[in-house]
């Protein structure tokens, strides 16, 4: 005989009787079968998505990868419904090499296909388990079908069976969709055929019964593009191909004119990405050479042709399109689609493409600390790239700093509450605390969606610590008090770690009244005396102080790190947000937030602003470094804030 009968299989009936479907798994597919029946009989105006590997040969890559799926299906559920492609029956054009998984569940192994079905079947259901995602298989046996028929949401018939009698028979008996794929010609009447034979009733002989089937609705095409007698790849879902296959729907009077869109084989020539070689022309919007690294995710790109070896000739930047590299003011209202830079509105629509880190966004994950590049032509925007994220820094182990401050660079100052959590910019920076003559700095780096711990008890040092600051006061004579009292500051007197009051009085001159941070061995404070209405401050040396409270740092420290903070703070920097309970300073400058909402300069706001970071339990701080762009920087600041409140 030309047969050799190794064993005999279990019947679809005996092996689902062994590994069944549960009444709640059961449940689930019966509730997804309806919803994607729905998207095929017009009455959802939801997208179907198949998507996955083309052959799953292993059952923890395939839970691993359906479980990663599932999170994207609840965050698109609203537009898509998303199948988990878990294809175990691999057809072969010649019927030579690996057949999937039912045909080899060890592809190590030879052939076992009684192995072979019991392992794809508790692979369909554990998927459903863990992910509550029905699958779509691939009927490459139409025998084998019913193994699998109450577990699949979803069956495809490929380019090399769809003309086969049995499978158009078999499909005509399913009651889920079956999608029907052209053949590798790309003729679409042999699909067509197809579909016809699979919705009408048929008596046919199968698994050696005689049977009869109703038909199935919910057949339809796939187009998987076509390939010529030269090998050359065509694709057929261009707007010609769905309106041809549309007027062939209606002349054959086919329920449910549905169509799948098989973007890979020859409708993509199994070229994904575009290939380029030394040779091929990367140019920017004016028509110069430019590094192709600057062709990264968000950018309007105009593609060339490609060469004979289907490689890049040319590709440039678009010179339509414009580009804003660091933005950092801009609004969104996502009920008019409107997104608002500085003072421009611009619009967008659901095709915009937010990316950060090449990873995709939704709009709503944007916040007010990321800087952004945005690309758009005329008024509309078409992509967002976050160039600037943000991460987290915890703080943890803090009582010794509880109601204290942590400075962050010149991004941050917060009022410590207990272990919080505060959300910076990524970058490098020192971080600084102090209280009670304990503190001490350190530095961190932030990284865009991460968190960062901070022990503060490694702050803490052996023992309280003291600062020796000198102070220079512009007038002879002035009284200096610390904390209420009065103290000889001919000489560097030395405080301890932490917030204290600072008050300088003189005849003809107005009061001087700061706050003091000492967190450094050694400082030197300026005060400029004024005799109108406030009171002035200037630098000496390397030292450098704020409009609203002085502070000392140790020497060496870097002017991008510890120093400056709070009047980088008062004049327009984000400062950080806090959870648990925490509380932050609050930015003066414009600010702005995903939800549409920026801040306006005022007096009013500015003193509330400063009342608020300054004033609240009685503590403030800044930070000074001995560097003297620093204090050229801050004192800057100073005057713009005092411009700004009308006391200068």
């Amino acid at each position: 005989m030309s047969f050799e009968f190794i064993k005999k299989l279990p019947t679809p009936q005996e092996i689902r009787e062994k590994y069944p479907l549960s009444e709640e798994l059961a449940a689930i597919k019966k509730a997804r079968d309806e919803e994607i029946r729905k998207v095929f009989t017009g009455e959802s105006d939801k997208f179907l998505v198949i998507i996955g590997p083309c052959s799953a040969d292993n059952e923890e890559a395939v839970l691993d990868y359906a479980g990663r799926l599932a999170k994207v299906n609840e965050k698109v559920g609203d537009k898509l419904i998303l199948i988990p492609r878990i294809y175990t029956n691999k057809p072969r054009t010649t019927g030579e090499g690996y057949k999937g998984m039912m045909h080899q569940p060890d592809p190590e192994k030879k052939p076992d296909l009684l192995a072979g079905l019991l392992a794809i079947r508790k692979m369909h259901i554990h998927a459903i388990e863990q992910t509550g995602l029905t699958a779509a298989d691939e009927m490459l046996y139409p025998e084998n079908y019913r193994y699998l028929s109450d577990l699949l949401s979803y069956v495809a018939i490929g380019a090399r069976s769809v003309e086969d009698q049995q499978h158009r028979l078999v499909v005509s008996g399913m009651d889920v969709p079956a999608g029907m794929k052209n053949p590798t010609s790309g003729d679409l009447s042999v699909m067509l055929n197809s579909v016809v034979a699979a919705q009408v009733p048929h008596d046919f002989i199968f698994r050696g019964w005689e049977v009869q089937c109703p038909g199935n609705p919910l057949s339809h095409t796939i187009l998987r593009g076509a390939v010529n007698k030269h090998g050359q790849t065509i694709p057929n879902y261009h707007y010609e191909d769905l309106r041809l296959l549309y007027e062939l729907y209606m002349k054959r009077n086919l329920k449910n004119p549905a169509c799948i869109v098989d973007t890979n084989h020859s409708n993509s020539g199994k070229q994904y990405m575009y290939n380029y070689t030394i040779g091929t022309r990367f140019l920017d919007k004016y028509g110069n050479r430019t590094p192709v690294s600057g062709f990264d995710a968000g950018r309007i790109i105009r593609v060339g042709e490609k060469d004979k070896q289907g490689r890049l000739v040319e590709a440039q930047i678009s010179d339509l399109a414009w580009e804003y590299p660091d933005v950092t003011r801009y609004s969104v209202d996502e009920e008019h689609s409107a997104f608002k830079i500085a003072d421009t509105n611009y619009s967008y629509d659901e095709d915009l493409f937010v990316v950060s880190d090449g990873s995709p966004l939704q709009l709503s994950d944007l916040t007010a600390l990321d800087t952004l590049r945005v690309v758009g032509i005329d008024k509309k925007i078409y992509s967002i790239s976050v160039t600037t994220g943000h991460g987290s820094l915890k703080l943890v182990n803090t009582s010794v700093f509880d109601g204290s401050y942590i400075q962050v660079g010149s991004k941050v100052f917060a009022q410590i509450t207990g272990e919080m959590t505060i959300e910076i910019p990524e970058g490098t920076y020192t971080a600084a605390v102090a209280n009670n003559g304990y503190g001490g700095s350190t530095e961190i780096t932030i990284t865009r969606g991460q968190e960062t711990v901070l022990d503060l008890e490694t702050l803490k040092g052996e023992g309280p610590k003291y600062g020796s600051i000198l102070f220079a006061v512009n007038v002879e004579g002035a009284w200096l008090q610390v904390d209420g009292q009065l103290v000889d500051y001919s000489q560097p007197v030395e405080l301890q770690y932490g917030v204290h009051t600072l008050t300088v009085t003189a005849d003809g001159y107005d009061t001087y009244s700061k706050k003091l941070f000492v967190n450094s061995p050694e400082a030197t404070i300026a005060i400029g005396m004024t005799g109108e209405s406030g009171s002035s401050s200037t630098t000496t040396g390397s030292e450098t102080q704020s409009s609203e409270a002085d502070s000392s740092t140790s020497t060496g420290e870097s002017a991008d790190g510890q120093a400056g903070s709070l009047a980088g703070s008062l004049a327009g920097s984000h400062s950080g947000s806090s959870s648990s309970g925490s509380s932050s300073s609050s930015s003066s400058g414009s600010s702005s937030t995903s939800t549409g909402t920026s801040d306006t300069t005022s007096d009013a706001a500015l003193d509330a602003i400063v009342n608020e970071i300054l004033d609240k339990n009685g503590d403030s701080s800044s930070s000074s470094s001995n560097s003297s762009s620093t204090s050229d920087y801050l004192s800057t600041l100073t005057s713009l804030l005092n411009a700004l409140k009308g006391n200068n």
